[in-house]
């Protein structure tokens, strides 16, 4: 249930944008303590300045990690790397009629490719805050403040293994589909057992375990809508640019 506190102390828009700006080194702490105890951090999401300011802002921690993640995926996606060339092999096969020739559409493939990785972690950190507007599992006078903040707080030790995934792609030859997608059901899982264990709030256990599924199945939607927009701008970006 949530912590007894008066409204002076409840977080208000303007404590959404501190939490955005400024990571600091207790990022880690935040992980850990949200892996092993989530209810913890949960509770101080609900407070203002994060109960003294114990924990780095989710919002912040979120934003640091799809950060990274697109500065390693960037890294990574040299010609020998799985990203580049299962990217290269689906864009080469465009119409011949778009390009003078294969040269140029593997140029025009790189280009998009960097724009991607560049665009990535903001359109990651939209699509996930228009999710956690929407998302309403945290229980009755829930405001929009802490909705954002417990929802980023839920997916960020899914997001922090997925960084994970993606720093160890270069030492995975094929980076087969069986493997992505037991990576992706570990986050989803990752994802259900942090919301379920920290801040779901419901009747009984059944109704917290649905809640969490929601929680974990919007998150993969926001995550999947995340990709197809940061694809959508690296192709305008390309298309005005060569304009």
């Amino acid at each position: 249930m949530k912590p007894d506190q008066s409204q002076s102390d409840r977080p208000e828009v303007d404590d959404l944008f501190g939490d955005i700006f400024g990571l600091n080194a207790r990022a880690l702490k935040t992980l850990y303590k949200l892996v092993l105890h989530p209810r913890t951090v949960f509770a101080a999401a609900r407070v203002k300045n994060w109960d003294g300011r114990r924990f780095t802002p989710s919002v912040r921690l979120a934003l640091s990690i799809f950060t990274l993640q697109a500065l390693f995926s960037f890294f990574i996606s040299g010609e020998d790397s799985s990203l580049y060339t299962g990217f290269m092999e689906g864009w080469t096969q465009a119409e011949e009629s778009t390009f003078n020739s294969l040269e140029e559409r593997e140029a025009a493939g790189r280009s998009i490719l960097a724009q991607f990785s560049a665009s990535l972690p903001f359109t990651m950190l939209l699509s996930h805050a228009f999710m956690a507007v929407l998302v309403r599992v945290w229980g009755a006078g829930t405001n929009l403040t802490e909705r954002v903040r417990l929802y980023m707080l839920a997916i960020a030790p899914g997001l922090s293994l997925a960084l994970i995934a993606i720093i160890c792609a270069p030492i995975l030859p094929d980076y087969p589909q069986m493997l992505s997608a037991a990576m992706l059901l570990a986050v989803a899982a990752l994802d259900f057992s942090t919301a379920w264990r920290g801040g779901v709030v419901a009747g009984g256990r059944l109704r917290r375990v649905l809640k969490g599924a929601v929680l974990a199945l919007c998150s993969w939607l926001a995550s999947s809508i995340g990709l197809v927009l940061s694809f959508a701008v690296a192709t305008l970006t390309f298309l005005i640019s060569g304009a």
